[in-house]
């Protein structure tokens, strides 16, 4: 078996045997430096990409996830994983490095990812990596092209609108504890949850019979409210006299 190595920025060719993927040396392709690359895999190289769901990882408290990373002992079983982050234009390096899967690194692998890569080691036999970029909560537009985007009118809209709030982001960053400040000053003062003393919507002798119920959680939309803005919610509880002792209690 040969590997072949191509550098088109370079235009050289290397090719190496097999039993040399140990230490591969390459030659780099913006010096006259040798770059020496150790413990090197050759097999299958998968891109897990998308929102949150791909962002889970190992380490949450679900299912067997705990367990199963605890069990990770695979060395051809890798990932590399980047780190969320959004750029207007294409970029050609990224943060992050190769992990092998074990107990300490699965902790951080995509769950998704980690089983789609422990599957096809089962059915290949071949080293897998997975290259995991992912960020929770991009609406489907954020991975289309700017020219896909641009192709459609209203998507069109939608991109320019989202550059110009891009643009704006580090003036509307400072800005924005100041417009708070104002927001409480103008509206706390006619805020009888707040100003009254004690306050008004929190006092048990309070009568909220004219208040609505709701079930949550829900939207503002699905509770008939503007997007946006401060609610106060009520809810009675009962506490039973027992196993609660006042003994229990510490000042």
């Amino acid at each position: 078996m040969k590997l072949k190595f191509c550098f088109p920025l370079a235009l050289s060719l290397s090719v190496v045997s097999a039993p040399a993927l140990a230490n591969v040396t390459l030659p780099s392709l913006f010096s006259d430096n040798m770059v020496l690359q150790r413990n090197v895999a050759v097999g299958e190289v998968w891109l897990a990409s998308g929102q949150s769901n791909m962002t889970m990882h190992m380490g949450w408290d679900l299912k067997d996830y705990a367990k199963d990373a605890a069990a990770a002992n695979d060395p051809d079983l890798r990932m590399f994983t980047i780190p969320p982050h959004g750029s207007l234009t294409p970029e050609t390096v990224a943060d992050g490095r190769w992990s092998i899967a074990d107990p300490k690194n699965a902790l951080d692998f995509s769950a998704v990812g980690y089983y789609f890569a422990q599957n096809l080691r089962k059915e290949l036999g071949v080293p897998v990596g997975i290259i995991h970029s992912s960020y929770g909560g991009t609406p489907c537009e954020a991975w289309l092209s700017r020219a896909a985007l641009d192709s459609d009118p209203a998507m069109r809209q939608s991109v320019e609108d989202g550059i110009a709030a891009m643009e704006r982001l580090p003036e509307d960053t400072m800005q924005f504890p100041i417009k708070l400040d104002a927001w409480e000053t103008t509206n706390g003062a006619h805020d009888a949850g707040e100003t009254a003393e004690p306050p008004a919507w929190a006092a048990l002798q309070f009568n909220d019979s004219a208040w609505r119920s709701v079930s949550l959680p829900a939207s503002f939309d699905n509770l008939g409210l503007k997007a946006g803005g401060v609610i106060c919610l009520r809810k009675s509880v009962v506490l039973p006299a027992s196993p609660f002792r006042t003994d229990d209690w510490q000042p």
